[in-house]
């Protein structure tokens, strides 16, 4: 009986979807609810404190943030018109989306009702997003999301990115970025086995990155952005890659190198 070489996953969101998908759902949210010019923030359960020092937003928030929890419903500050709102996954809250700007007019209309139907949808679609973002055959991330990740840094929206580093500042993080686009041929005689070879090389891929997020395009071609990487650490980091999958039995690999701010590298292995 033959078997595909990989196991659909059900996708549910969870805490790094914030920062993954940061840019995707701010505007998500701004598309359901029209009275709100924004910004967005959305921050995942956890130390609060600690992401709210690092967003440099207002200690007050805190306290809106804890209601939410306790309540388990929307909150609308009375300093100024912005709104908290739990995200959730299933029955469980998962985080809050903050939204500012929200028209005066608006802001004291809105009923609980309203509100805690909002808060469902907008945790919907959130998922929704993620699923249209993962490729199924690694589960890992698909071109869609690389694609919509760079805009966003060349957007200059540093604020999806400030959890990679804790220490990294705005302008740190939009310098050096370097994209990668590795290319796997598998040697096999059937699909499944080139599936199991795709599959297996994005695994090894995956652990030697360690942090940094990997996508798989489809057909063999994985991509992952480097941070504060110019361009000779960029080839450096690419030599590497192909010598690791050499020592791993991996042949017939391609790496083309672009560095944002300089030129394209590529560095091959026939």
């Amino acid at each position: 009986m033959n078997h595909y070489p990989f196991e659909w996953r059900v996708q549910e969101l969870c805490s790094e979807d914030f920062i993954h998908f940061n840019r995707q759902f701010s505007k998500t949210v701004l598309q359901l609810m029209s009275f709100a010019e924004g910004p967005v923030v959305i921050i995942a359960s956890g130390d609060f404190n600690e992401t709210l020092h690092a967003l440099n937003k207002p200690k007050y928030w805190n306290q809106y943030i804890k209601r939410v929890l306790r309540r388990r419903r929307s909150a609308l500050a009375v300093e100024r018109p912005i709104l908290f709102m739990p995200v959730w996954n299933s029955e469980t809250i998962i985080g809050i989306t903050v939204v500012e700007g929200i028209d005066a007019q608006f802001a004291h209309v809105l009923s609980e009702e309203w509100l805690r139907d909002r808060s469902r949808i907008i945790s919907r679609e959130f998922l929704l997003q993620k699923q249209l973002a993962m490729e199924p055959v690694t589960g890992m991330f698909n071109g869609l999301h690389l694609q919509d990740t760079l805009e966003g840094l060349l957007a200059d929206e540093p604020q999806a990115y400030f959890k990679r580093n804790k220490k990294d500042t705005t302008e740190s993080v939009l310098k050096n970025v370097s994209l990668f686009l590795i290319e796997i041929h598998p040697r096999a005689n059937n699909a499944e086995k080139a599936l199991s070879y795709i599959v297996r090389a994005g695994y090894y891929l995956e652990s030697f990155l360690g942090q940094d997020v990997l996508h798989h395009m489809g057909n063999g071609v994985f991509g992952f952005i480097g941070h504060h990487l110019d361009e000779e650490r960029a080839k450096i980091l690419g030599e590497n890659i192909l010598s690791w999958f050499r020592r791993e039995g991996f042949s017939r690999i391609h790496i083309g190198i672009n560095t944002i701010e300089g030129r394209v590298g590529a560095t091959d292995s026939n």
